[in-house]
């Protein structure tokens, strides 16, 4: 805990302001536990020497720290530890040395353990009571006491979690009470607690033997857990299967130790969330032996396991790897009855935080109250005190901007119905997916829908020859207003709360604001709209051959296929918004929205990447003891992407097609255009014995024509080795089970 507090404190002066209410939590928390001073046994045993001369106090406390398991908490604001002091003390207690240091009336010390927090006298409850937050900290070690770096710890049922530092310990702030907190560790038992009152929470985590023999997939191959030599973590269909947002990525969070997630949008349809391993930034996605650009947009349902390779065995999959590599397998036949399975869920969705803004009243006085402390004239400001009456009694009107634009929440509706079954000869899988997304406009104006389509079929051709076919085909659309979301809440919260939504209270009109109204912002009828539809399609055959003459000989072909056509139409209208004149009962336009004049852009972009690998595989295990593992794969990939746009401007816009708009400045371009090709021969070789001593070697020799022909080709090796030291004989009978070295 020492280790983690003063880890605490080293953020607090690098950060000191994202920071603040973090320290001031911890403090409020021991003050509001502890109304009077107190001190524990240690505290009353613990003696410490000091001969310091012109030392400030801050140098002090910490040659305290050093000398003892305190710990000081104060705001170095409030408590002045920059004077200097002289002291020389002989095995002094440490609440002599505080009386000593600091005058009573000033500063007050509460000792609680080994915490000692330092406040201005009578400053208590007026400093901190505003920021009082639940806080938990503690340490996760294995059975035997060790800490545990990388364990990843998650209020279960959210997003919100974090991962051990190298001493084992962690953090949270803002728990709930009625919280749970869930530890995983690959190779630990997941264990869960809640949190109730407590401020630290230990746990011990001991090795889960079951599971040592599953098979995980690593590169171009598969391995049971027990003779995994690098560093991989893996995750399984059930848990994804809980997991109904629209960009499943976000679910991940918590679940693979390693893989940091963070959610730039909460748009429907943006799929902007950026993913890494162990922060070194995008990962290489491989889906079922075939690359792709992103898994966000996969149906959870459809997932079989997804396994992150973390260390130097990624270079398996060449320089493109070098941040790592997700696996991800999607599921298949098995041999039995067809089962038919349904899944569905309508979840709730809201902002966590809604930013408070001021009412009409509030703003006039506020207004009245600026101008008038900058000189102005009191009879000649913005509002008359009658304007402030008016707004406060509701005679005039008060806007609520973003109550005007957004919903208090909105609905995410998934439904996922699948197929699967066969016998020995054929085995097949069939699912078909719907996921409706509402955005939180009011307008209705901003939503995604997808739907997907995954198959696979299994065939025993002859007894050495087996054939595997996977399809999968996606249909997406998603329709936004013409401005983003930052855009329009830019403008909301420069709007202000005096001004109405219509001028002369005429809906047919919308009122000036600056000078756009964000009612027509979030209206197509208004402002248009931004439409994207996107269609994929994926397959990938596979044949796989067992040589009968030669045993443990196997060889595997694949080509796959993938194509993704996009399409964007952006309609972006002029509208204009409106002043009343009452002496003339006249509407006069005073000025218009983002977009001048009406225009439409248009945007068709298709990708297209074939994938053909070849592969040898040789497993065999010799006298019962040798495990010798080998292959060798020469992989091709050749891709390509294209790209047309055109964009023209509207005198009139009854209709929102190219050939309606006006041929002057009219544009059509493309861009991003390019085709490029990636080979490979890669290897590798492994070798146990007795599943107790393990050694693995591999390598990837890659080109890319993105290069100078000089400088296309790289290799690129790893290697690693393992000690199963619990399979040992003079291990065997200890109580610790599964240690691994690597």
């Amino acid at each position: 805990m020492k280790n983690f507090l003063n880890l605490v404190c080293l953020l607090l002066k690098q950060h000191q302001k994202k920071l603040i209410v973090m320290r001031n939590t911890v403090l409020i928390l021991l003050i509001s536990a502890l109304q009077v001073f107190a001190a524990d046994g240690y505290a009353q045993s613990k003696k410490i020497s000091l001969a310091m001369n012109d030392a400030t106090i801050r140098e002090v406390l910490y040659a305290i720290q050093n000398q003892s398991e305190f710990y000081f908490l104060y705001n170095s604001e409030l408590i002045d530890v920059a004077r200097k002091v002289d002291i020389t003390i002989e095995e002094e207690k440490v609440d002599a040395i505080l009386t000593r240091l600091f005058n009573k009336n000033e500063v007050d010390f509460l000792i609680k353990d080994r915490y000692i927090v330092l406040t201005p006298v009578g400053g208590k409850a007026e400093l901190f009571a505003e920021q009082q937050q639940n806080t938990v900290s503690g340490r996760v070690t294995d059975s035997g006491g060790q800490p545990l770096p990388g364990v990843t710890v998650v209020i279960k049922g959210t997003t919100q979690g974090t991962v051990t530092n190298a001493d084992g310990d962690y953090s949270f702030t803002n728990i709930p009470e009625d919280a749970t907190l869930q530890f995983s560790f690959v190779g630990m038992r997941t264990q869960e607690v809640v949190v109730g009152n407590q401020m630290v929470i230990n746990i011990t985590m001991e090795i889960d033997a079951i599971g040592l023999e599953e098979v995980v997939a690593v590169g171009y191959g598969v391995k049971k857990k027990v003779n995994l030599t690098g560093a991989l973590s893996s995750v399984g269909s059930e848990k994804l299967e809980s997991i109904t947002t629209s960009n499943f990525v976000n679910g991940l969070a918590g679940k693979l130790p390693g893989l940091r997630v963070t959610q730039r949008s909460g748009e429907p349809g943006s799929y902007s969330t950026a993913f890494d391993i162990r922060g070194l930034g995008s990962p290489l996605i491989i889906v079922d032996g075939i690359k792709r650009d992103d898994f966000t947009r996969i149906d959870p349902k459809d997932i079989e396991d997804i396994t992150i390779i973390k260390d130097g065995s990624a270079a398996i999959y060449g320089v493109e790897a070098a941040n790592g590599v997700v696996l991800v397998t999607t599921k298949k036949g098995n041999i039995g009855k067809p089962v038919i399975s349904y899944s569905g869920s309508y979840d709730f969705q809201k902002f966590t935080v809604d930013p408070e803004v001021t009412n009409a009243y509030q703003f006039a006085v506020l207004t009245v109250e600026n101008e008038i402390a900058q000189g102005q004239n009191p009879n000649s400001t913005t509002y008359s005190p009658a304007d402030i009456q008016n707004f406060k009694d509701g005679t005039y009107p008060s806007t609520d901007w973003l109550g005007v634009i957004q919903k208090d929440y909105t609905s995410v509706m998934h439904h996922n119905i699948n197929i699967s079954g066969g016998n020995e000869k054929v085995k097949y899988y069939t699912s078909l997916g719907y996921l409706n997304e509402d955005g939180i406009w009011k307008s209705d104006n901003l939503y995604y829908k997808k739907y997907n389509l995954r198959s696979s079929l299994s065939v025993d051709i002859t007894e050495n020859l087996k054939a595997q076919l996977n399809m999968e085909g996606m249909l997406e659309e998603r329709n936004n207003t013409s401005l983003t979301a930052d855009n329009i809440y830019f403008t909301a919260m420069l709007a202000q709360p005096t001004t109405p939504l219509y001028a002369n209270d005429n809906p047919d009109y919308l009122h000036l604001v600056n000078p756009e109204n964000v009612l027509a912002d979030i209206s197509s009828d208004h402002s248009g709209y931004h439409r994207t539809n996107t269609k994929t399609f994926q397959s990938n055959l596979t044949l796989d051959y067992k040589f009968k003459n030669i045993e443990g000989l196997s060889a595997k072909y694949m080509y796959g296929f993938f194509n993704r056509d996009l399409f964007e139409k952006a309609w972006r209208k002029l509208y204009h918004v409106y002043t009343y004149d009452q002496i003339n009962d006249k509407y006069n336009v005073a000025g218009s929205g983002k977009w001048t004049p009406t225009q439409l852009y248009e945007n068709y972009t298709p990708f297209q990447r074939s994938t053909l690998l070849g592969q040898l595989l040789y497993e065999k295990l010799f006298n019962q003891k040798h495990n010798i593992g080998a292959t060798l794969v020469y992989e091709a990939r050749h891709t390509k992407n294209d790209n047309l746009h055109g964009n023209k401007y509207f005198d009139l816009d009854v209709v929102d097609q190219l050939f309606a708009g006006v041929a002057e400045n009219a544009t059509i371009n493309s861009a991003n255009i390019e085709e490029y090709a990636n080979q490979s021969l890669i290897g590798r070789f492994n070798y146990d014995y007795l599943s107790r001593y393990l050694m693995e070697f591999g390598f990837n020799y890659g080109g890319s024509s993105k290069f100078a022909k000089e400088k296309r080709w790289g290799f690129f090796p790893f290697t690693s080795v393992g000690w199963r030291i619990s399979e040992e004989e003079f291990f065997k009978n200890s109580a610790v089970q599964g240690i691994f070295f690597n």
